[in-house]
Parts: structure tokens; C-alpha cells; sequence
């Protein structure tokens, strides 16, 4: 959910801290959105099984999930 209009980055990292993807970097307004990651990297080669970070950043907000990638 982002709280307010602002800047909307939301990257993919490896457990080595490695920019996997980067899955959007535009302006958004307030709102609930859903974003589905293919398991690509970032050019289109597909990703190992094993342990992934989603990091969210939003104005001044952020998160970062812990997720488990299985093909």
C-alpha cells in the first residue's frame, strides 16, 4: 500500500546483497498495487531456487520481505 503519491522503487536482491531485478521505478499515486516477479533477473535469465529480498521504497518508506524462490 503506498500512503501517499511519491517515488515507487521495488527491487530484487540475492542473499549476497546482489541487484537481481529491478521490477518498477515510477511515480505512483496513493493506492494498493500487486507486482509479480517472473523469476528473471535483469536480463531475462531465469534465477536459481533459494532465498530473495524484495525491498520497497516509497518517499521515505521501507521494507524489505525475505522470499523463497522455487521453480
Amino acid at each position: 500500500m503506498v500512503a501517499e503519491a511519491s517515488d515507487v522503487k521495488l527491487f530484487i536482491y540475492d542473499v549476497r546483497g546482489r541487484l537481481i531485478n529491478t521490477l518498477t521505478t515510477d511515480h505512483q499515486p496513493e493506492g494498493a498495487y500487486q507486482v509479480q516477479w517472473d523469476g528473471l533477473n535483469q536480463v531475462g535469465k531465469p534465477v536459481s531456487t533459494g532465498v530473495y529480498f524484495c525491498r520497497l521504497e516509497a518517499g521515505s518508506f521501507s521494507q524489505t520481505i525475505k522470499m523463497v524462490y522455487l521453480q
